[in-house]
């Protein structure tokens, strides 16, 4: 009926709480697991009738071709994607294998939400790319994949017209753990940055990452997750002026779209005080296919005068300029790039928002180039620090480090919506 697919790398005591969250599935549905592990120096190994582990000794060249190869190892015509760092729900697999019985013939099954954790403990229930998403056979075999190791998730999930089936029960399947002092470089390839590789062998040395030969996994819980959950918190719906325009617009950053994180609540205890002047803002990533355009035009309705520029990789975004937004096209890490949309569209930003990549060298650069065109008591904002693919305890220290050692002067520096949002006030 389903297979769990679980890429790993370097992570093996994260690896055993997922194991451990797939032995505790009681379902009558058939079910396996199966492990990704192309760490060449290390053999995984753990007897179990109903959990495969395939110790692959040729790194793969991006998260992408990882997952396509990782797919065709699965025996079951639904394959649940499950990170190493993440786990199914107490009864995941149960409500998962029902909603495609009970719905035949999508091309993609999730959840509505997950069970969000920061540095183990629960938060609340929230939507992002990946909410346990399943994926039938017939559409794997039809995906055109890409070949990188950012955004993949969204590119086969999103971006390549699958029928998508969200599940009316409200109960997530999977608990998305974040602050877990590690971050992913799987599928990295063989010449990852060199930023990349010196992060990843300080954050692997912290955790014991780095061993060789044969490591018998013991699949445990180290904390008692399940029981957290039984009760979770109960969220109340914020109706401020800001959430309650992006609510109208479907983005992301409001409180009722799929993905929802509830940032224009922050936003609009920072922003209200300039709702009157005149705005100057800049945002990096206007152009997301589930949400287009809607961040631009939440912005436009909020601020009555406002100078907007979208900078995005994407040309399709210049269909959202409009009176008072404009649009860059160019890529946020290369600074060739960011330095001419500074000549282009001027300095002296009230605020800079990063809803980019969500890669953490491209947040970097990003960063290095625009902060210094920011006014004081602006602020500077990156969003969706969970998200970020070269781990966000990392992505910081090298912020702070920019802001030391080129003499940049900030008045607050914090992270709000359970360390999802980094604020930096000028």
């Amino acid at each position: 009926m389903i297979s769990v697919l679980t890429l790993t790398y370097k992570r093996h005591h994260l690896l055993e709480e997922a194991i451990e969250s797939f032995l505790r599935q009681k379902t009558s549905y058939p079910k396996e697991m199966v492990v990704i592990n192309d760490n060449k120096h290390v053999d995984y190994v753990f007897d179990h009738p109903e959990v495969k582990i395939i110790n692959h000794k040729e790194r793969f060249p991006s998260i992408s071709a990882k997952l396509r190869w990782g797919f065709e190892q699965c025996k079951y015509d639904h394959v649940y994607r499950l990170d190493d760092d993440d786990l199914l729900a107490p009864t995941g697999l149960q409500l998962a294998c029902d909603d495609i019985v009970n719905n035949p013939d999508y091309d993609v099954y999730r959840a509505a939400g997950f069970y969000f954790f920061v540095n183990n403990n629960f938060e609340r229930i929230v939507s992002s790319i990946n909410n346990g998403n399943i994926y039938a056979r017939k559409y794997i075999n039809r995906i055109k994949w890409p070949h990188s190791s950012i955004g993949e998730d969204a590119e086969i999930t999103f971006h390549q017209g699958a029928s998508i089936y969200e599940s009316k029960s409200g109960i997530p399947t999977m608990v998305y753990r974040w602050g877990m002092n590690t971050f992913h470089l799987s599928g990295g390839g063989d010449r990852p940055s060199e930023l990349a590789l010196q992060q990843a062998d300080e954050s692997f040395n912290r955790i014991g990452g780095n061993v060789k030969g044969t490591v018998e996994l013991k699949p445990r819980f180290k904390h008692d997750y399940y029981q957290t959950i039984k009760t979770p918190n109960v969220i109340t719906t914020p109706t401020d002026r800001l959430t309650e325009i992006a609510n109208s617009l479907g983005t992301d950053k409001g409180t009722s779209a799929f993905c929802k994180h509830s940032y224009t609540v922050t936003y609009n205890e920072l922003f209200e005080s300039l709702v009157p002047q005149h705005v100057r803002m800049l945002e990096i990533g206007v152009a997301d296919p589930r949400f287009p355009g809607a961040s631009t035009k939440m912005w436009r309705q909020y601020f009555p005068s406002l100078t907007f520029v979208g900078y995005d990789i994407n040309p399709e975004a210049t269909k959202f300029a409009q009176e008072g937004v404009s649009i860059f096209i160019g890529d946020q890490n290369k600074p060739a790039d960011l330095q001419r949309c500074i000549q282009e569209h001027g300095s002296d930003w009230d605020i800079i928002i990063d809803d980019g990549s969500h890669y953490g060298e491209h947040v970097i650069t990003t960063f290095r180039e625009f902060y210094k065109h920011l006014k004081p008591n602006g602020y500077y904002i990156v969003e969706d620090m969970h998200a970020v693919f070269m781990h966000a305890t990392e992505t910081i220290r090298e912020i702070q480090r920019i802001l030391e050692e080129e003499g940049h002067e900030f008045s607050n520096f914090y992270q709000e919506h359970g360390g999802k949002l980094l604020i930096i006030k000028k």
